[in-house]
């Protein structure tokens, strides 16, 4: 679950069916935590496309040499 903005959310927890067992919630909220810089995502998304079209360039590369024999 992400929470883009801060601000006062409200949570709701619904029981869908009949509990098979004695159920537990656990919640855990962590103050502080920063969000990634918006740069360092772009280049990683960058990276990851670079890396794509590099494994397709590979794949029609040798596609074409096993046709050539």
């Amino acid at each position: 679950m992400e929470i883009p903005f801060p601000a006062e959310y409200l949570f709701v927890l619904e029981q869908i069916g009949s509990p098979q067992f004695e159920p537990r919630l656990t919640l855990e909220v962590i103050e502080g935590v920063e969000t990634p810089l918006r740069s360092v995502v772009w280049a990683g998304i960058g990276l990851l496309l670079i890396a794509a079209a590099l494994a397709v360039r590979d794949v029609i590369v040798a596609a074409r040499l096993t046709r050539g024999r």
